[in-house]
């Protein structure tokens, strides 16, 4: 759970567990600007969002209060394991709000082409 407001809860999901829905969301950060996410559902209900960060990919607790808050893009079924999605996301790099963009559309189009 989360600890406090401005906190996000780690989420370690296994590496064999089945995404069954990806959307593709954006949020407003605390500096104004917008900060895109994948908020990703598995078989078994856990709710995560991954997001590019300067540390690198970010995999944590989707709440349903900032599914809310966020504006949803565009959403899909699919069918991806999650380590192999997690193979194929990038390492650490610079998190501007264009690259988690292009981060977040291109993690999308991958989960998408992999449909029920």
């Amino acid at each position: 759970s989360v600890s406090d407001a401005g906190a996000r809860a780690a989420l370690v999901l296994d590496g064999d567990e089945l995404i069954v829905k990806v959307a593709e969301c954006v949020e407003r950060a605390p500096t104004g600007s917008a900060r895109y996410f994948l908020a990703v559902e598995t078989a078994a209900g856990a709710s995560a969002a991954v997001e590019l960060l300067a540390s690198g990919v970010s995999w944590t607790e989707c709440s349903a209060g900032r599914r809310a808050q966020a504006k949803i893009l565009r959403a899909q079924d699919c069918k991806v394991i999650v380590g192999e999605l997690r193979a194929t996301l990038p390492g650490a790099r610079k998190a501007s709000s264009s690259s988690q963009k292009q981060f977040v559309q291109a993690t999308f189009l991958r989960l998408a082409g992999a449909l029920a």
